[in-house]
């Protein structure tokens, strides 16, 4: 085969200064680099001609300069003959920039950037660097420097990196573009990034919602610490339940971690929503919603329509799927989960109700998984013990959300049926009574099922339902929730009561409309500071209910509304919301400067409807001010220099073999202790040294479903010992079952730990000096956020190498 590189055409309107050197691309180019790629062309398949010869034209190479290797397979069609043939081709330029950035920026964060120049334009001479980007502040961002030919030199430059306003709601990043200029030849590199800016401080928010169907008075006190850090007053108001339906949304998109269930939870809201649109028939196209997602620092933010998000999920969602049919939690996972696929296939089912198609083969098999634990009913490594009155069998609510999510699948399934029947009903909890209801308004719906028996069906779906309206409501000033729910949260057990009244009509819906009510203001008042309701699941499942609920109130049909917001007499904001703007979401944020230390909002509203509002005060808390917490989990973290720590751990087991052996006593163990024990914790750490750092977790009770997240400095980065690239003698023990590299944090998850001390540690390489404002890492249980631990925040300073 042929290969004919396209290559940039050198551009010499400066002359011919120099050259790239035998064998290489490239040259005096003028063109800003800032493509860059790890695989430059790619194509599946190709057939040659008779003489077996294929001739390709491919676009400009990327703008790396590197080695590239153009690798091509063949195979006859005969014979089973097969071949492989490679080419090298070396792209570079006589005046060559590296940039040596970090991965991400920290807000407020002090950095020193080191970019290399290379010079090989075969003279000595000197060159003009500069540094222009945004959202930071460059004390000197241009200088000039003599470089000889042939030689490299780090040029560094001072840098305040931008805080991140706390109205920001889209993606805060710094676009760099570094650029050496040979003053003699006139030679030239210039090189693009983009780098995302992460907060590095904690956002407090105190909130309220409401409804009104007249006026509301809201009081606003500012203490003097809020006052210090600056914030602002930020009011949502809309005709809709939408403005905390988007909150979750939000909170959903920007979760870092890539678990099924996540994946799957930032997903629905978007399903949830286009069924809201059309129920009222309004357009909601998601080919043309879009979303930033940052891809890399080359590349930066790339738009994406809703509608390649969704399919690229189902694409995605195949890889969580085991042999057995079920889903586990990660892609690394070896077992698959019975609770967690009963709510993906309910998931899945949703996303075909909007028009898209899961895999058939992909939702046979998981209905399979399904049935056949439903069947066999025991949970896996459960031992039965009856002096402790241990019941290995699945809870009845698990196996009623079983029978729910077939029923989701095809409504029309006759076998869910005849599951349901095998269930006993002596010993009913709330969410027990809660998913019978719902299965019984599923049920209702089966063609085969004869009339008489759906009469009796909707009977004990009506008893049910009023036996929960009257016996398992709690009141509170807030509205009203569902109580004590065994395996399920008050949150869940509620959201899926509303979404019972919906499934059962309109007639219901009606007859419970006081209830209904008290429930959606408990449940929005349940709402937490970053706009989530709990775990990743609870949020999706309030999303869920609310535009559930939005769907069959049929509230917004007859809108038509004049809305003000004042702040002590004076107006804000004022907007006519009628037929045509009914689904929008109205915002006026307000700086706390224009705030007294205690201030009235006032929320008027005339017309028809209801008018939903979301008041939410936010500001920063700076990072060295928050302080360590213990709320399930005690977490503690110290940094220790990785060299004296490997080798005290490599003379420790090497006299503790010497001992097991008898050739020393106990007394002669110059190491007893466990390592950490000997070593001094790092104050600042040092560029290109590593660092180790040692976290102990302690627990008083079993935990399930455990991770830990912990931050690292801008201006450093993960040693990932899993890659080919890390030395194998940098693997560390772990107590994760799943564990993530991330560009700013080091993440891991376990199923279940019991009681006892854990110690795990993980590396960091430092790579910029600096001072780096450090998030507290933390342990917490994946879906009770409430129970977790964390260390105080931190500065961390880098200093660059002796």
């Amino acid at each position: 085969m042929n290969l004919i590189e396209k290559l940039e055409v050198k551009d010499t309107s400066l002359g011919e200064k120099g050259g790239a050197g035998d064998g290489q691309k490239g040259g005096a180019s003028t063109k800003k680099r800032g493509l860059f790629k790890d695989t430059a062309f790619w194509q599946a398949d190709f057939v040659t001609n008779a003489a077996w010869q294929y001739t390709m034209i491919t676009y400009a190479l990327p703008d790396n300069l590197t080695t590239w290797v153009v690798e091509a397979l063949v195979s006859t069609t005969t014979g089973n003959r097969v071949g492989i043939a490679t080419e090298k081709i070396m792209t570079a330029k006589t005046v060559m920039v590296s940039e040596n950035l970090p991965r991400f920026l920290g807000s407020a964060d002090v950095i020193a950037f080191s970019p290399v120049v290379f010079n090989k334009t075969g003279k000595d001479q000197s060159f003009d660097i500069s540094i222009v980007a945004n959202n930071m502040t460059i004390s000197k961002n241009q200088k000039t420097v003599f470089i000889k030919n042939g030689e490299s030199l780090t040029i560094p430059f001072e840098t305040i990196i931008a805080n991140i306003p706390l109205s920001s709601s889209e993606p805060f990043f710094s676009k760099i573009t570094l650029k050496a200029v040979a003053k003699y030849s006139g030679e030239l590199d210039e090189v693009e990034n983009t780098l995302p800016i992460t907060v590095t401080a904690t956002k407090e928010t105190v909130a309220t919602v409401g409804k009104t169907t007249n006026s509301a008075d809201e009081q606003i006190k500012l203490s003097a610490d809020i006052r210090k850090n600056g914030g602002s007053l930020s009011v949502n108001y809309a005709a809709s339940l939408l403005p905390n339906i988007f909150s979750g949304i939000e909170y959903l998109k920007s979760f870092p971690y890539g678990c099924s269930e996540q994946r799957t939870s930032a997903i629905m809201p978007t399903v949830y929503l286009k069924q809201l649109y059309d129920s009222v028939k309004m357009p909601f196209d998601l080919k043309t919603k879009m979303v930033k997602e940052y891809v890399d620092q080359y590349q930066g933010y790339q738009e994406r329509s809703l509608d390649t998000v969704i399919r690229g999920y189902l694409v995605e969602i195949k890889n969580f799927q085991r042999m057995s049919g079920g889903f586990g939690y990660w892609m690394d996972s070896t077992e698959s989960d019975f609770p967690l696929t009963i709510s993906l296939v309910s998931a899945l089912s949703e996303i075909r109700s909007i028009g898209y198609t899961p895999n058939d083969t992909m939702m046979e098999t998981s209905i399979a998984f399904l049935k056949t634990k439903f069947y066999e009913n025991r949970r896996p490594y459960c031992q039965e013990n009856s002096s402790t009155n241990n019941n290995c069998a699945w809870s009845v609510a698990t196996r009623l959300a079983t029978i729910e999510a077939i029923l989701d699948n095809n409504s029309q399934d006759y076998e869910a049926y005849k599951m349901y029947k095998l269930l006993s009903f002596e010993k009913m909890d709330t969410l027990i009574q809660v998913n019978r209801s719902r299965v019984l308004a599923k049920l209702l719906r089966i063609n085969a099922i004869t009339k008489e028996e759906k009469s009796g069906l909707k009977k004990l779906a009506d008893e049910q339902i009023k036996n929960i309206a009257s016996n398992g409501l709690v009141y509170n000033p807030r509205g009203a929730f569902l109580g004590s729910s065994g395996a399920g949260s008050r949150l869940d057990a509620t959201t899926r009561f509303i979404e019972i009244l919906s499934i059962m009509g309109p007639d219901t819906m009606k007859e419970y409309s006081q209830i209904t009510d008290q429930m959606e203001r408990w449940i929005i008042s349940e709402k937490q500071k970053d706009g989530s309701f709990g775990s990743t699941a609870d949020t999706s499942n309030v999303v869920r209910s609310l535009a559930h609920t939005m769907r069959a109130t049929g509230e917004l049909r007859d809108v038509n509304m004049q809305a003000k917001i004042s702040l002590d007499t004076v107006l804000q904001a004022e907007q006519g919301i009628d037929q045509k703007n009914k689904l929008d979401i109205f915002s006026k944020i307000i700086s706390l400067d224009a705030l007294k230390d205690t201030s009235s909002l006032h929320i008027e509203k005339t017309g028809q409807g209801n008018l939903y509002y979301d008041i939410a005060m936010s500001y920063f808390i700076p990072t060295q001010e928050v302080k360590t917490r213990d709320e399930g989990f005690f977490l503690e973290q110290t940094y220790y220099d990785y060299d004296t720590y490997k080798s005290i751990k490599k003379a420790k087991e090497e006299e503790w073999d010497k001992y097991t052996n008898n050739d020393i006593s106990f007394n002669d163990l110059k190491y007893p202790k466990d390592i950490v024990t000997y070593l001094t914790p790092l104050e600042n750490f040092t560029v290109g040294k590593l660092v180790y750092t040692y976290n102990r977790i302690i627990i008083g009770e079993t935990r399930d479903q455990v991770a830990f997240e912990g931050f690292i400095p801008s201006g450093s980065e993960l040693v990932n010992p899993d890659l080919k690239t890390a030395s194998s003698q940098n693997v560390q023990e772990s107590i994760f079952e799943h564990e993530e590299w991330q560009n700013d944090r080091y993440f891991g998850t376990v199923s279940s730990l019991e009681s006892g001390v854990y110690t795990f540690g993980y590396i960091i390489r430092p790579t910029h000096a600096g001072t780096y404002q450090l998030l507290p890492s933390r342990a917490f249980e994946f879906y009770h956020r409430e129970v977790f631990g964390r260390v105080s925040g931190k500065v961390v300073k880098i200093v660059s190498e002796k």
